[in-house]
């Protein structure tokens, strides 16, 4: 996930807490974020499980992600908006991925 953050523009760590079953990105948990950030944070984490399994002699199907761009909203209109870099970076990023499908 990190690796993934940093080539999107996100230069945040990421490590998991086990004591509360949640992600802490840089200095806030996942469910700390604005909806936006959540979706995005999300769906990178089914990227990267993705891309783990890639080579593994079992596989985890087909990433369906639920657009996390529905939840954009200008940057001016509240701070629950993601950046308009970040969503197209994500998008880029999947376009640089060994992954032959995803919906």
């Amino acid at each position: 996930m990190s690796d993934i953050l940093k080539d999107i523009g996100e230069k945040k760590d990421v490590k998991y807490n086990k004591e509360v079953f949640e992600f802490e990105i840089g200095d806030s948990f996942r469910g700390d974020y604005g909806k936006g950030y959540r979706a995005i944070y999300y769906a990178v984490y089914i990227i990267a499980l993705h891309e783990i399994m890639e080579d593994k002699s079992y596989k985890i199907g087909v990433p369906v992600l639920d657009s996390p761009l529905v939840t954009y909203k200008s940057p001016k209109a509240d701070d629950q908006g993601i950046d308009v870099n970040l969503a197209s970076n994500f998008y880029r990023y999947l376009t640089k991925t060994n992954i032959k499908q995803t919906i």
